[in-house]
């Protein structure tokens, strides 16, 4: 609760498990949030703790939980647990406690979580590798198969004023692609062709292919390289992912319909 509360700006809202009950597909009861108190701590001192908790993980502690996709905020813990009357050696053995305890994503909380290990017996017994790692495993889930969390790669290349350049490509899925990023294209009678970027300006430059000779493919998509050379009469095999790194055909080279060809991809 008072990790919500951190989490919230301040606010902190009583612990909710139910959030509406459904009869038959009709809701007949819902619990709204109970807010307990609307100001815990002041604007500055939760803004602090929020940039502390995010540090535990961005430098921290728990830099075991610092990925670039999913941005965690939290704190790390390892305790002794007494054992009664023995204390906390009790009989030379000490009995651990590890946690992780905070929420996600940290810019915009969506969820929080608190993992408790008693008595880790694997992996030592420190809170961000025995805990930490149980964190991760389900923020990881969660983020997964929560599509609005992502961000749309398409908007991050806009935002970054970048358009791709392709080595060769089909020309009517140049201007299909470039028309999305709404940069114009020069016009070419050219079923295939080249791109390069300089200044904001697109230029394609033809790039057909040589009946009878052996296509020069690298740089291309798989798809589109094995359409030209099955087109040609070779037989192709491809290895690894990725576009085309390199070919065992010699580019240029004599064309014999039959050949066998293996691309690279990386």
């Amino acid at each position: 609760m008072f990790y919500n509360a951190i989490a919230n700006n301040g606010i902190m809202v009583k612990p909710q498990i139910v959030e509406k009950i459904m009869e038959y597909g009709e809701t007949i009861d819902s619990f709204e949030s109970v807010v307990i108190n609307k100001n815990l701590l002041g604007k500055r001192t939760i803004q602090q703790l929020q940039e502390i908790l995010k540090g535990v993980v961005e430098n921290g502690t728990a830099i075991n939980l610092k990925t670039d996709y999913l941005h965690v905020a939290g704190k790390t813990g390892t305790a002794v647990i007494a054992q009664g009357r023995k204390g906390y050696k009790g009989d030379g053995n000490k009995v651990y406690q590890a946690s992780f305890c905070g929420y996600f994503p940290a810019e915009n909380p969506e969820y929080s979580m608190i993992v408790v290990i008693n008595s880790p017996s694997t992996n030592g017994y420190y809170g961000n590798v025995v805990a930490g790692a149980i964190f991760k495993e389900v923020a990881d889930k969660v983020y997964s198969l929560n599509l609005h969390m992502h961000e749309a790669v398409n908007n991050r290349l806009i935002s970054e004023n970048r358009t791709p350049d392709f080595q060769k490509a089909r020309m009517d899925d140049l201007k299909n692609i470039y028309g999305f990023f709404e940069t114009k294209l020069n016009d070419l009678n050219s079923e295939w062709a080249s791109t390069v970027s300089n200044d904001q300006k697109i230029t394609a430059s033809e790039n057909e292919f040589e009946p009878g000779i052996v296509p020069d493919v690298r740089g291309m998509s798989p798809k589109d390289a094995i359409y030209i050379l099955e087109t040609m009469g070779m037989k192709v095999s491809v290895l690894g992912i990725g576009n085309v790194k390199g070919q065992n055909v010699a580019p240029h080279s004599k064309l014999t319909k039959g050949t066998s060809i293996t691309l690279t991809l990386g």
